[in-house]
């Protein structure tokens, strides 16, 4: 509005008002005077002024006049009130961008910790905008009939609206507490379906709560001109771990809103009836609409607690008869009360008009709550690069708040839409196809069209399709999500989908199908509850995603994890699982692995009395397990030999004899298609190749491509090296008794078999030199560096226990077990060392 125009309004609602004080004062003279000409010409100019000013129930009848003493008291309360309401009228205006810092206690600049409670949060997460400019509101003035059966849930409704807005208010407690109705443009009550719901009811209190509410002006609050505030900055530098992250959340809040911000007031009327014994709800809402009156103004009032509040003491009869057929009455109380969130005023009317011409009187009235409007507060720190670890941390301790929580169905909106986005930004969930660019809705749905077309011609046979799975289904959420559709559960209802879903299930990618299966539980499965009508999905599809997420937890020591029920045929199957899942891992946990793998034989041999049960049980017990588990750490070729002999006992084959060596039983234990040892082959992890992959049965590799994987291939098939080694007749045979004059023509297998452990990691070393030390073979100890130095073997070393004289022995802990020998390329005749082996 422009500044003429508040000059005027501002204006004309002083005269009114002190046409009004004049008007009491000239009344009160009269009545003093006692000139009844006198009385009727001022009582009815004091009309004509109150009806501007919205103070209908102040109209001075006969009723009135006849009381005199009360009507000079109640003429002296509403001057009194009236001079103090106009102090503020006239004040200066402030800026646009000064209002959104101040209206309401700086609310526009705060965030509310959802999940937690209610409360605006007590220090600014934002910065005041630099710039902006208000409009008028997408919506007018509206009034609304609420009625309450509990004082905290009534308390905490006017609370939240005033610290929060309208929408918070009602969109966090429409289910809860309150029979709701409302209409917009003007005040109705409605009475029908309250009836209904209260007549059944009984209460010791009922609040009947009419509000207007009051929108002036509007400002457009969007994401891009959210900035993170200098006192939040500082606090989040401070975040190191989930206790800072909650202090964080707590002061500041942990979501914000974006959108249409509204500013004005609330004027409100408030009765409450309180009953010192348990009362129909019904009769206690009519007692209250007797004093509502429908009025939006303070009442005409001779005796009370002030002209914005009055209480009354009732006699309530129950209509219950008791055993002397005498009606039942007892004492009640019933108040009525005048609130203003904004200027303080009488009525609606000077609320209003106050509102118009001071924006230093505006609260903050309304700002939007629903999943796409309400940003995390992680999501504007992490504009900041620097805070990125933090943000990451704020989103994962707010996610664990909410879990423990009975949340809502828009909590769990908020709860989905801060995983998938997490997802969306982490290149280990799927694909980049999961980002493409999409502007509209119409291109959603094309783009997904052609995806699914794209990911459902995949041939599965091929490494890391499974991504591709994980990418479509994140890029199905990511299109709902930000334009509010529904086609994940329409794809799902296509046979298509569903045969993509059950192939990928059925493969082998343990990785992706683990990220699958953590996009249904946290957000698809919510989903299908809701759908209408409802999408049948295979049950092998959810066993075989719920198993991927037990073999998840298998390897994570601080996960309880709960040994999955498998028929007798699949336990060597699943122990193979369980193995490879904790095996992978640069150093594996072999008490961890050993106690997994107890779990799950206790939990489904010992119970059951059938044949097999007890055959498997009989070669768990010989590996040492027992009814609280296994006696002793197993070794990773004991896991082997307890799944080989498990599974010829189920194939009703020939078990290996226990007396063979060790390494036998890994013949034909775990498969790999078109596997081949590559010497300079990349390291499946940080650290070097994992000891799973020296378990993977493999083809005889070439010896002039591959002599590293063909010393490997020899040492666990225990294999004669020199035949395997040096068959072929165009090689000469290089041995290590005697020394060879000239240059050697055939391969020196020691500096092979370095080339092999060096791709390793400790663990699968540590294999090696096993297979070694069980065929009375060297096992490298000090290997020297291009720098002229030495790396040591221990770590590798300290992991193998050897058969000695004095029984199983580690070669690193017991030195008496140790033996040394040195491997040198000078003559004979210059080695000091009586046991060396020596090439030239």
């Amino acid at each position: 509005m422009g500044a003429n125009l508040e000059e005027n309004e501002s204006g004309s609602l002083q005269v009114d008002l002190e046409e009004t004080l004049d008007a009491c004062q000239k009344l009160e003279d009269a009545l003093g005077e006692g000139d009844e000409e006198s009385i009727s010409s001022t009582s009815l100019a004091l009309n004509a002024v109150t009806s501007k000013l919205g103070l209908d129930e102040w109209f001075i009848d006969e009723a009135k006049l006849k009381d005199q003493l009360a009507l000079v008291k109640c003429l002296q309360a509403l001057k009194t009130e009236l001079s103090r309401f106009g102090r503020d009228i006239g004040s200066n205006q402030v800026s646009e961008a000064e209002t959104v810092s101040m209206a309401s206690g700086g609310s526009a600049l705060r965030g509310v910790y959802l999940g937690h409670d209610l409360t605006r949060a007590s220090r600014p997460i934002l910065q005041q905008p630099t710039s902006c400019s208000f409009v008028n509101p997408s919506n007018g003035f509206a009034s609304e009939e609420l009625i309450f059966t509990s004082f905290e849930e009534a308390n905490n409704f006017r609370k939240t609206m005033n610290t929060n807005g309208k929408s918070f208010a009602l969109g966090l407690n429409g289910s809860i507490g309150f029979i709701h109705g409302g209409v917009s443009g003007k005040f109705e009550s409605t009475k029908t379906k309250q009836q209904e719901t209260l007549k059944v009811s009984v209460t010791k209190y009922l609040a009947h709560i009419t509000y207007a509410y009051v929108p002036i002006k509007s400002f457009c609050f969007s994401k891009s001109l959210m900035n993170i505030s200098d006192d939040a900055k500082e606090a989040a530098s401070d975040i190191e771990n989930d206790h800072g992250a909650e202090t964080f959340l707590d002061d500041f809040g942990s979501h914000v809103s974006c959108g249409e911000y509204q500013f004005g007031g609330i004027f409100w009327k408030v009765v409450e009836m309180t009953a010192t014994k348990e009362t129909s709800s019904v009769k206690m809402l009519d007692e209250c609409r007797k004093h509502m009156s429908g009025k939006l103004s303070v009442g005409y009032r001779p005796l009370g607690f002030g002209l914005n509040i009055d209480c009354q003491p009732l006699s309530i009869n129950n209509d219950k008869v008791s055993s002397s057929d005498e009606n039942q009455y007892y004492a009640a109380q019933i108040m009525t009360k005048i609130e203003c969130t904004g200027p303080e005023a009488l009525s609606y009317e000077i609320f209003r008009r106050t509102l118009e011409v001071n924006n230093q009187s505006w609260h903050l009235i309304d700002r939007p709550i629903s999943p796409n409007t309400l940003v995390p507060v992680w999501e504007i720190l992490a504009k900041d690069s620097k805070f990125e670890q933090q943000a990451e941390l704020l989103r994962e301790v707010w996610l664990k708040k909410a879990q423990t929580l009975k949340p809502s169905s828009w909590m769990q909106n908020l709860m989905q839409r801060a995983r998938v986005k997490a997802w969306l930004g982490n290149p280990q969930f799927g694909t980049e196809n999961k980002n493409k660019a999409i502007s509209s809705k119409e291109d959603a749905e094309l783009i997904v069209r052609q995806e699914c077309k794209r990911v459902c011609a995949l041939d599965f046979s091929c490494p890391n399709t499974g991504d591709e799975v994980v990418g479509l289904f994140l890029l199905l959420l990511r299109v709902d999500m930000e334009f509010n559709l529904d086609l994940t559960i329409d794809c799902l209802r296509q046979k298509c989908i569903h045969n993509l879903l059950k192939i990928f299930t059925s493969s082998n990618e343990r990785k992706a199908m683990q990220s699958l299966s953590a996009l249904f539980e946290n957000v698809i499965n919510a989903k299908l509850t809701h759908a209408t009508p409802p999408v049948q999905i295979d049950t092998s599809i959810y066993e075989a995603l719920h198993k991927s997420t037990q073999l998840a937890a298998l390897g994570d020591n601080n996960v309880e994890w709960e040994a999955p029920s498998v028929d007798v045929d699949e336990i060597p199957k699943n122990i193979d699982e369980i193995a490879q899942s904790i095996l992978s891992a640069s150093i594996p946990d072999m008490h961890l692995l050993t106690r997994r793998i107890g779990d799950f034989l206790i939990k489904n041999l010992i119970a059951d009395k059938l044949p097999k049960h007890k055959e498997l049980w009989e070669i768990a017990s010989r590996y040492g397990c027992r009814d609280d588990g296994f006696i002793n750490d197993l070794k990773a070729n004991e896991v082997v030999l307890i799944i080989s002999e498990m599974r010829a006992v189920l194939d009703h084959k020939v078990v290996i004899d226990e007396s063979s060596d060790d390494d036998a039983g890994m013949i034909g234990m775990i498969a790999a298609e078109n596997f081949d040892w590559q010497m300079n082959a990349r390291p499946t992890t940080a650290d070097g190749t994992p000891l799973k992959s020296l378990l993977i049965v493999s083809p005889r590799p070439d010896i002039m491509t591959n002599l590293p994987g063909l010393i490997l291939y020899t040492l666990k098939h225990r294999l004669n090296i020199v035949k395997e080694i040096y068959a072929d007749e165009k090689l000469p045979l290089a041995t290590t008794k005697q020394p060879m004059k000239g240059k050697l023509k055939g391969p020196v297998v020691f500096d092979e078999l370095l080339q092999l452990v060096k791709s390793l990691t400790p663990m699968a070393r540590a294999e090696v030199y096993r297979l070694l030390l069980d065929r009375r073979f060297l096992v490298p100890f000090l290997i020297p560096l291009e720098n002229s130095k030495f790396q040591c073997e221990t770590t590798a070393l300290d992991l193998i226990d050897t058969l000695t004289t004095s029984g199983r022995s580690s070669i690193v802990k017991n030195v008496d077990a140790l033996r040394v020998a040195v491997i040198s390329q000078r003559s004979t005749d210059q080695v000091a060392q009586k046991n060396s082996y020596n090439f030239v």
